[in-house]
Order: structure tokens, then C-alpha cells, then sequence
């Protein structure tokens, strides 16, 4: 049993490496942690156990359990922060359509919803102001 503890832990933590996106992540938590997860199936399996191993194995699992969803948690974290980074750097939003690319940027940040603005405006150091 704790060989295949083991192998299930090196697969799992193998397979979180070579994910590349957040789906991925979010497959491997249920092939491993889900209600019909490898390890929830262990789990229920020990039934059959007699009374002095089932402690042993139920920490064990527990064990792998923590480590895959350590892991799991990590990897997730990371993946959203790139692909917020990518978000961030792949929007750019342009004063001027018939411009390629952008001059200065600068970001008005306002707690009113309903703020349209009216003109917008260059001024000589290239900045473009917005005014209701």
C-alpha cells in the first residue's frame, strides 16, 4: 500500500509540474482529490483493512493527500499571477485609433460608474486628459 502511496504521489506531483494552465491544475485535483479521486478511493477501500493498519495507512494518505494539494495550491497560485501578468501586458488601449502603438498611458482610476468622458485632450508632453 504505500508503494502505490508513493507512485501516486510522484505521478501526481510530476503531472502538476508539467501543467501549463489553471484547467489542467484544475483536472488533476479531481483525478487525485475528488470524490472519485485515486486517493478518496483509498480511502473508502479501507474498509477492508484490518484495525491496526488502518490508522497507518489512513496517515499515510493523509499525508500524500497534503503534499499533492500543497502542491496543487502552488501551482495554481503561480499560473493565475502569469496569467494576469500576460493579461496586463497583452491590453493596450489606445487614445488615438489610427495609432500602432501607444505614446504615454496613464490610468484614471474613479469610484463613479457612470463617469463618460465628454473630451479628451493632448497637451504638449503627450499626456491625454479625459474631462466629463
Amino acid at each position: 500500500m504505500q508503494e502505490k502511496l508513493m507512485q501516486i504521489q510522484e505521478v501526481a506531483l510530476k503531472e502538476i509540474e508539467e501543467a501549463s494552465n489553471s484547467t489542467a491544475l484544475s483536472d488533476i485535483r479531481v483525478k487525485y482529490l475528488g470524490k472519485k479521486g485515486e486517493l478518496t478511493t483509498i480511502l473508502k477501500s479501507m474498509g477492508g483493512l484490518s484495525k491496526e493498519e488502518r490508522p497507518i495507512v489512513g496517515k499515510m494518505v493523509n499525508d500524500v493527500k497534503k503534499v499533492v494539494e500543497e502542491k496543487l495550491d502552488a501551482a495554481i497560485n503561480a499560473i493565475k499571477e502569469k496569467e494576469k501578468n500576460e493579461k496586463i501586458h497583452t491590453n493596450s488601449y489606445h487614445a488615438n485609433m489610427n495609432q500602432k502603438s501607444v505614446e504615454m498611458l496613464s490610468i484614471l482610476i474613479s469610484d463613479k460608474l457612470d463617469f463618460e468622458p465628454k473630451t479628451i485632450t493632448k497637451d504638449k508632453e503627450r499626456y491625454y486628459t479625459m474631462k466629463k
